[in-house]
């Protein structure tokens, strides 16, 4: 794998590179110091085995290593480490997940809330979106829900925390596949009262001052956050209140 082209534009850098054929996107503002206000980025150079970016002009802006954007792709899990793209540059579901929703497989969640921009990338960055090059095309193979919450919550030009599939449309690719569609959400099951539980931590994260989560005027109440999910609002109650305890643990 190497750097085939360099593209800068005025918030983001982007590196094509060859065998394969990977886009990965950085913000300006991750590569310039704070003390810089202005730098030419265009005037870098490209190592001799097309691995590093560097400036030498400017010594403080830090190189790009290629070997720390993609990983080690020799290693069993075919994943890069994090890395940055525009969710409009995904274009829909890779076809072994299509296949799946036409034999009926597809799982109806429940409509995620408003969450606030902020909150909506935090949970990206431990939950990154798997995403594979398919002939000129960038398809999700794999962490959907995280993806497909993306495209409906976030702007098309929001750059997401992702992470590259280098392998092949193999058994390996299926494993992951069936791994996101069946295994995920069995691990993460939760009983019936999981709605009124995170209801209650909700409240709890606004009394003590959390960043905002959802985008809603606070107090939230329990039907603005059924709505917001699409359930029955009798769903929901408020958290009952302890009343005043008769006696005390020494009488």
């Amino acid at each position: 794998m190497k750097i085939e082209r360099v593209r800068i534009g005025r918030l983001t850098l982007k590196i094509t590179t060859s065998s394969p054929e990977i886009s990965i996107t950085i913000p300006i503002n991750q590569l310039i110091p704070a003390e810089q206000k202005w730098v030419d980025l265009t005037q870098y150079n490209i190592s001799d085995n097309g691995r590093i970016i560097s400036w030498p002009t400017y010594p403080d802006i830090e190189p790009i290593n290629l070997d720390l954007l993609t990983g080690n792709t020799d290693n069993q899990t075919l994943l890069t480490p994090i890395t940055y793209i525009a969710i409009k540059a995904v274009r829909g579901l890779h076809p072994y997940h299509q296949a799946l929703d036409k034999a009926g497989h597809l799982p109806t969640p429940l409509k995620p809330p408003d969450f606030d921009k902020e909150a909506m990338l935090a949970w990206l960055e431990i939950n990154p979106v798997i995403i594979q090059q398919q002939a000129s095309k960038v398809l999700c193979v794999a962490n959907t829900r995280a993806y497909i919450a993306a495209i409906n919550l976030l702007p098309p030009d929001t750059n997401i925390p992702v992470r590259w599939y280098t392998g092949r449309n193999d058994k390996h690719l299926k494993i992951l596949v069936a791994a996101d569609r069946l295994m995920n959400p069995l691990i993460h099951y939760e009983t019936g009262k999981l709605i009124q539980r995170q209801f209650q931590l909700l409240e709890h994260l606004e009394r003590s001052k959390y960043p905002k989560v959802i985008s809603t005027n606070p107090p939230i109440t329990p039907i603005t956050f059924a709505k917001q999910i699409g359930v029955d609002p009798r769903t929901l109650r408020p958290k009952e209140k302890q009343g005043p305890q008769s006696g005390s643990p020494d009488e």
